[in-house]
């Protein structure tokens, strides 16, 4: 489990509670953590790596990554900041990302 900086969570209670936008400070310890585990990812060839909107509107962007793996498949991976882990990123019909799924364990491993 990711530990957030003091620092960090005191701005995002600010956040929390309306008084300031999302800190980049904690879209940045998001996009550290997800670089850090690819960074131990074997078999996890990065094809394209990117921030993108979350979705929820709220100004939190996150690590995207189009991912070959061993096997040869290619996977759209999201970090989940919620989980602090990647997930595969769904589309809907009209390009919109709708829906995630958690990766195959032998994908994903042990994320603590």
């Amino acid at each position: 489990m990711l530990k957030i900086p003091i620092h960090v969570d005191a701005k995002m209670d600010l956040w929390r509670s309306g008084v300031t936008v999302l800190p980049q400070e904690y879209v940045d310890f998001h996009t550290e953590a997800a670089r850090a585990d690819l960074a131990r990812r074997d078999g996890w060839n990065v094809l394209c790596q990117e921030l993108v909107d979350d979705g929820w509107c709220d100004g939190m962007r996150v690590t995207q990554i189009v991912v070959r793996y061993d096997s040869g498949e290619t996977d759209i991976l999201r970090w989940h900041e919620s989980g602090a882990w990647f997930v595969h990123a769904k589309e809907g019909g009209d390009g919109q990302t709708r829906a995630y799924e958690m990766l195959k364990e032998e994908n994903n491993g042990d994320v603590s």
